[in-house]
């Protein structure tokens, strides 16, 4: 699901990758799934609810309190424990 803001950087909207006409390719970086059709662009996986923010990719890891407010490294761990991704 993609993130749309808006012109004062609020979330304005999150949209379904059903509304999209890609279909998946790209393994979500925290559980793996194929769920996303572009890497690095505010969607939202539909499995573990990860949003593939760039700036909390491989390249930043520890990155908290972005769009998602865990880290990708912190998210994983949750991921693996059975824990929701926040």
């Amino acid at each position: 699901m993609p993130v749309v803001f808006t012109d004062d950087g609020e979330i304005d909207e999150v949209r379904s990758t059903d509304d999209q006409e890609e279909a998946p390719v790209f393994a979500c970086p925290v559980c793996g799934k194929i769920t996303l059709p572009y890497r690095g662009s505010y969607y939202m996986c539909d499995n573990c609810h990860w949003f593939d923010d760039p700036g909390q990719s491989e390249e930043y890891p520890d990155e908290e309190d972005c769009l998602n407010k865990m880290s990708l490294n912190q998210a994983r761990e949750a991921y693996k424990a059975g824990k929701t991704i926040k």
